[in-house]
């Protein structure tokens, strides 16, 4: 949680907001925690490079949504 804490901080000095959607019925898989960190950094730094080159948004947002079959979508 302090990863995703440190980086609504981060975006939000940039006017990027995002959006956590996960299922109701999560599933528990055991993974390195932090690989996952480091995955959803480079997700999160590359969603953040592309909305401030676009120039022309006007609401920035990243949406990551975790389904019941643990598919991850961002977007």
């Amino acid at each position: 949680l302090e990863f995703m804490d440190y980086q609504t901080i981060k975006l939000s000095k940039n006017n990027i907001n995002i959006n956590i959607k996960i299922s109701e019925y999560p599933k528990y898989v055991k993974v390195n925690k932090g690989k996952l960190i480091q995955v959803f950094d480079n997700l999160i730094l590359n969603s953040e490079y592309w909305l401030n080159r676009n120039k022309d948004l006007k609401e920035k947002i990243i949406n990551i949504e975790l389904n019941d079959n643990l598919e991850i979508y961002i977007y």
